[in-house]
């Protein structure tokens, strides 16, 4: 593809076509009354963004149309240009200029490359799913809940899995890491397509960021009673037992219990900083992650910025969409 070529008014490239860049652009084109900025929004998804916060409303409809941020037309509508399906490889803040990398194509690496000249850069790559460090995270059958692709995946294999039960096979479980809000939707999700469930929390209840100790213990009966799903409470997982052919079988605990009963594994354990671009362009970094940033959302390279949860910002990162809006809002009123 040919490198973008910018027009005569300031470039601004976002990348990211999350909620957060998502919402940068909206309010730019907002304050910018005098249309001085040319917008270009690069993401690596296949299609326009959506809300995250409705994933699990998708197993109900499975209709990514009623999940967009905004209609088809917004884009063309408000003279953004979006570029879908492509990655940001780095970032040359010498020469202002954004590498990036069509994805999902079979044409050799090298024509697959272009550039995309820049005045402002504002990195809004958001966060993505933490999956333990453990034996078989590999493996066929593991997932995490983050993406369109990803339930698209859990759908396909829950389904799989229900049917060779209809048909007399062996039940098995599937086991959902994380017994937080995420982990509590995944299962659920899991549980309406048939399969059963059991929940693994590392702690002694669930939703401890936001329930009491009373108010847990009613989620509990709720979901055991209501929906059958099991919880596990004080578990750690140890190991992820299967093969090549046969994908996810077996689960070990760190306390010696082991379940030789699983067809599959979702991990909502959290949410670590997207922040290789920052990496591969030599950008400052936060000692725990993050891409570090000022009070005025700046990079450590001029012309540069990140908003987010892509961002470390005085030792905090933000795993909420609200400070990101937030940062959104700022940055845009900041540029007008």
């Amino acid at each position: 593809m040919a490198d973008v070529v910018p027009s005569k008014k300031e470039v601004i490239v976002v990348v990211g076509d999350g909620m957060v860049g998502h919402r940068f652009l909206e309010r730019l084109r907002k304050y910018d009354t005098s249309k001085r900025f040319a917008l270009i929004s690069i993401g690596e998804e296949p299609t326009q963004h959506y809300n995250r916060m409705l994933l699990t409303e998708y197993f109900e409809h499975l209709s990514l149309e009623k999940l967009k941020l905004s209609p088809s037309n917004w884009y063309a509508e408000n003279d953004i240009n979006l570029l879908t399906n492509a990655q940001v490889l780095a970032l040359d803040t010498t020469n202002k200029k954004v590498l990036c990398q069509r994805l999902g194509d079979d044409r050799p690496k090298g024509e697959l490359q272009f550039e995309v000249a820049y005045d402002r850069v504002v990195i809004a790559t958001g966060a993505s799913a933490l999956v333990p460090r453990l034996p078989g995270t590999n493996l066929r059958g593991v997932f995490v809940y983050r993406s369109i692709a990803d339930l698209n995946n859990i759908i396909a294999h829950g389904e799989k899995q229900a049917a060779l039960e209809a048909a007399g096979g062996p039940k098995k479980y599937a086991l959902v890491v994380g017994g937080g809000l995420l982990g509590l939707e995944a299962a659920k999700a899991v549980h309406d397509l048939k399969v059963a469930v059991r929940i693994v929390n590392r702690g002694s209840q669930l939703m401890s960021r936001q329930l009491d100790a009373d108010g847990a213990k009613v989620l509990h009966n709720e979901i055991v009673n209501k929906f059958g799903i099991d919880v596990l409470y004080d578990k750690s997982t140890q190991d992820i037992i299967g093969s090549e052919e046969k994908g996810v079988e077996a689960v070990q605990f760190t306390d010696g219990e082991r379940f030789d009963d699983v067809c599959m594994i979702i991990f909502a354990t959290g949410i670590k900083p997207r922040d290789e671009l920052a990496h591969s362009s030599g950008l400052e970094l936060a000692n725990r992650g993050g891409i570090l940033i000022n009070d005025y959302l700046e990079c450590s390279a001029q012309g540069v910025y990140a908003l987010g949860e892509c961002i470390s910002h005085r030792n905090a990162t933000y795993g909420l969409v609200a400070p990101g809006y937030e940062m959104a809002d700022t940055l845009a009123k900041n540029f007008t």
